[in-house]
């Protein structure tokens, strides 16, 4: 099962559901930890690819300024953005 989604200016990702067979699940968190890693790339060794990232798939804080933005609707952000960290 999956669903492609489109981030602003066009870019894709993916969401993917996979099931595994019994003898190949992960049961706990800390199992899917050891191979799922989130991370942005080191701006100073790739600063190409830090500032591809930071700029097309990084929701920044919506503001008044922004409101041509996709995500505003009716002067707010429709993702609730800026939120707690």
């Amino acid at each position: 099962m999956y669903s492609i989604e489109f981030q602003k200016y066009g870019l894709s990702h993916v969401h993917l559901l996979i099931f595994l067979h019994t003898s190949s699940k992960y049961l706990t968190t800390m199992d899917i930890e050891k191979v799922i890693l989130v991370e942005i790339a080191c701006a100073k060794k790739e600063p190409q690819l830090y500032k591809s990232v930071k700029e097309h798939m990084i929701h920044k804080p919506c503001e008044i300024a922004k409101i041509p933005s996709p995500c505003m609707k009716n002067r707010s952000c429709t993702q609730f953005y800026p939120k707690k960290f």
